[in-house]
C-alpha cells in the first residue's frame, strides 16, 4: 500500500529544545491567535506534528512549536512534541550560476549564520560542480557556527559575532520571574 510510505507513518516526539526554527518563515502571526492555538492544543491535544528536516529545522509547524515553550502546553508532554521528518530533495544551484561558478573560486555570502545548516548545503553542492570554496562571510554568526560546521571551508569571517544564551523553560531566568514570553516578534520562546 502506498501510504505506508508515507511520512506520516513515523511520528516522533522529540523535546521541543532540540529542534531548530528556520530562519525563512514568513508568516506573521497575532498574539489572539496563538492564544487560539494554546486553548485548541490544551483542549484538543496535539493533533498535527510539526514537520522537520533531518537536521532538525522546522518546515512546518512553527508556530505550534512557539506555544509549545508556554507553560501549560509545555507541561501536557514534558516539552515533547510530535514531529514528522521530511527528507528534502537534493539542493540545486540553478539559472545558471552553475555555470557561472564552474572551476572558479567562490566566497559563499550569507546574512546571519545560526545553525549554518543553509550554508553548508551551498558549499557541498557548489563542491560538486565543482568550484573552489575559498571562505564563508556573514554579516552575522549568532549561532557560534565554526568552519568546520560548514564543511571544513578554508576561512569563516563575520562583522559581528552574538552569544544567545538559551535555557530549558524551567532554567530560564526570565520565565523564573513570570516575564511573559514576546511571541509577536522574532521566534518566540527563543530567548
Amino acid at each position: 500500500m502506498k501510504h505506508q510510505n508515507q511520512p506520516l507513518n513515523n511520528i516522533n516526539w522529540l523535546h521541543r529544545d532540540n529542534l531548530v526554527p528556520n530562519n525563512y518563515n514568513p508568516n506573521k502571526v497575532a498574539p489572539p491567535e496563538l492564544e487560539l492555538l494554546k486553548i485548541s492544543i490544551i483542549e484538543d491535544g496535539w493533533t498535527q506534528p510539526i514537520v522537520i528536516n533531518p537536521d532538525f529545522t522546522i518546515v512546518d509547524g512553527f508556530h505550534r512549536w512557539t506555544v509549545s515553550g508556554h507553560k501549560e502546553i509545555y507541561n501536557l508532554t514534558d516539552g515533547y512534541v510530535p514531529t514528522v521528518m521530511i527528507t528534502p530533495k537534493d539542493f540545486v544551484i540553478k539559472r545558471g550560476y552553475d555555470e557561472l561558478i564552474q572551476n572558479k573560486k567562490v566566497l559563499v555570502v550569507e546574512d546571519i549564520l545560526t545553525t549554518g545548516g543553509s550554508v553548508r548545503k551551498v558549499v557541498e553542492t557548489a563542491r560538486k560542480i565543482p568550484c573552489e570554496i575559498v571562505g564563508v562571510s556573514a554579516l552575522c554568526n549568532r549561532g557560534n557556527v565554526t568552519p568546520e560546521m560548514l564543511g571544513e571551508v578554508p576561512v569563516l569571517k563575520s562583522i559581528y559575532t552574538l552569544n544567545l544564551e538559551s535555557w530549558d523553560p524551567k532554567d530560564c531566568p526570565l520565565c523564573l520571574k513570570n516575564i511573559p514570553i514576546n511571541t509577536s516578534l522574532g521566534k518566540g520562546t527563543k530567548r
